[in-house]
Order: structure tokens, then C-alpha cells, then sequence
């Protein structure tokens, strides 16, 4: 108990649960709303299962290829491609005005998520993997997470869509220049 409180305390720590936090909400959102509010609704049901297969894919591809990018240029293009890709995610999703001719467009959200989540996945795993006390760190990355699907999925009947969207897009701005920080703030090797 002592050691979990005092990596609570670490302000590595507590620059990166925003982050967490954010990707559970988004992984959520990409489960839940985008499967409800678009490709249910312009696609049909029956292509629910496509688009999470579509998701997975490209989640996974970029998986290896954030890793080597991390590798090479560190944290901060992740976050950036992050953030740019997120916000014009966002705003696909409220600007968009479905049509017969532009259905397309539901697949190319569901590669965007998958994208940008695999981008937050390796760079949130690589700042977890940085503490002294892995098992610890490991932990408050499963709960931050596991919290950002239950403020999503607890408001997934209380909010409309745009609402939700709005609250996502301020998430985002907070917790990527907090990790952005941690990053400028790291000692170098």
C-alpha cells in the first residue's frame, strides 16, 4: 500500500493518468458509439462486426509501427499524430452529413480508431514501463483505463453523441500536453 501512494504522488504518474483515462474513454467511444451512432445506423447492423474487424486490423498494424517509431523518434510524434488524427476524428464525426454515396466514410472512422488508439497503447504502455515499480505502474494503467470506460459507458445513455464528443475533445487537450510534458521533462539517458 505504501508503494502504490507514493507512485501515486510521482508527478510522472500523475501527468500520465489524464492519458489513460482518455484512451479508456476512447476505446470505449470507438466500441459503443461509433458501432451505435454511425455504422449501425448508416451501414446497418449487419456490418457492425466488419468495421470492429477493420478496427483490430489497423489497431494492430500500427501497433508495430508505433513501436518502431517510438523506438527511433521517442513519445512525442506519437502524440502529436495522436492529437492531429483524435481532433479530425472528432470532427469527421460532427461535421460529416451522411449520404447513399459517402457510407465509406463510417470504415474510414473505424480505421482512424484504430489507429490513433494503437498510437496511445504503445506510447501510454512504454510510459508505464518507465517507473521503478512495474507491477504497481502496471496496475494504475489497467484501473485509469478500466475508469475511462466507465465514465464512457456510464454516460452512453445519459449524453447525446455530440456531447460526448465535446467532453472527448476537451479530455484530449488536456491530457495530451500533460504526457507531452512528461516527455520534454524526462531525464535523458
Amino acid at each position: 500500500m505504501k508503494d502504490t501512494i507514493k507512485q501515486l504522488t510521482m508527478m510522472r504518474q500523475v501527468l500520465i493518468i489524464p492519458l489513460s483515462i482518455y484512451l479508456g474513454m476512447f476505446c470505449g467511444f470507438s466500441i459503443s458509439e461509433l458501432t451505435r451512432a454511425w455504422t449501425s445506423c448508416i451501414l446497418g447492423v449487419s456490418q457492425v462486426g466488419i468495421c470492429l474487424i477493420l478496427y483490430g486490423v489497423v489497431s494492430g498494424t500500427f501497433c508495430i509501427v508505433s513501436g518502431k517509431i517510438l523506438g527511433r523518434y521517442g513519445c512525442l510524434p506519437i502524440l502529436v499524430i495522436q492529437l492531429i488524427l483524435d481532433i479530425s476524428f472528432y470532427l469527421v464525426c460532427l461535421l460529416w452529413v451522411p449520404t447513399v454515396s459517402t457510407t465509406w466514410v463510417v470504415y474510414v472512422l473505424f480505421c482512424m480508431a484504430g489507429f490513433s488508439a494503437s498510437g496511445a497503447q504503445v506510447n501510454i504502455g512504454y510510459k508505464y514501463g518507465q517507473f521503478p515499480n512495474k507491477e504497481i505502474s502496471f496496475m494504475f494503467w489497467s484501473v485509469t483505463f478500466a475508469a475511462g470506460l466507465i465514465i464512457e459507458f456510464s454516460a452512453s445513455t445519459a449524453f447525446c453523441v455530440s456531447t460526448k464528443i465535446y467532453y472527448h475533445i476537451a479530455t484530449l487537450l488536456v491530457s495530451v500536453p500533460l504526457a507531452a510534458i512528461l516527455e520534454i521533462l524526462k531525464p535523458r539517458k
